[in-house]
């Protein structure tokens, strides 16, 4: 059997338009058409194309934010920019074993990570780069003209860092450049300090 056709008032009630739904969660209308990919939004489209988008899966979406926005300070939230598959997997079970609370996202490229990051409670943003090129630099310093991302750790994993003329033509800061591999101690122990950080009202780089 079909669908059954909604009234007018049910459809009223019940559903939102995309730019609607984007006022309500304080999201681009981009960010929620790919909630709605995801299926982290309900929709269904009318005969013209347009998404009409569940009020209830908006009002839970708001919910799960909210809860997770509570327990952020107990948490770690890192996004890692890395394409690799085998990388990502052995990154995984090493951030497994640490015996704090560590959520992890991972982006293939900076354009991907932009997307997840309006719905992510990202604490730190690692980027493993070829090289520290200007191209690396210039999307770290837009991000960080960001108000709503001024609060984001960024560690780049770069196999060549900038050198002092580049920093001078591309000044950035509160970014922590390491060489080739990260040390998984160091990025725990950068992690406890940031957990510190929270409890304290203090600001780590």
């Amino acid at each position: 059997m079909g669908r059954k056709a909604l009234t007018n008032e049910q459809q009223f009630q019940d559903y939102c338009g995309t730019t609607f739904a984007a006022k309500m969660l304080n999201l681009s209308v981009g960010t929620v058409q790919s909630l709605v990919e995801k299926n982290q939004l309900q929709a269904w489209k009318t005969m013209g194309g347009h998404r009409r988008i569940s009020m209830q899966s908006v009002k839970d979406y708001q919910r799960r934010m909210q809860t997770g926005m509570a327990s952020v300070q107990n948490a770690i939230s890192i996004l890692w920019i890395q394409n690799d598959a085998e990388a990502r997997k052995r990154l995984t079970l090493q951030l497994g074993r640490w015996n704090i609370q560590v959520h992890i996202e991972w982006a293939a490229n900076p354009f991907e990570a932009l997307l997840l990051l309006p719905t992510s409670s990202t604490s730190i943003i690692v980027y493993e780069t070829m090289s520290s090129d200007s191209n690396s630099l210039d999307w770290i310093r837009q991000m960080q003209s960001q108000p709503r991302f001024k609060s984001l750790s960024f560690i780049i994993i770069a196999d060549r860092l900038p050198s002092e003329e580049e920093k001078a033509n591309h000044p950035i800061d509160k970014v922590l450049w390491v060489h080739k591999s990260i040390d998984m101690a160091w990025l725990r122990g950068y992690c406890d300090a940031l957990l510190a950080s929270r409890s304290s009202g203090m600001h780590i780089s």
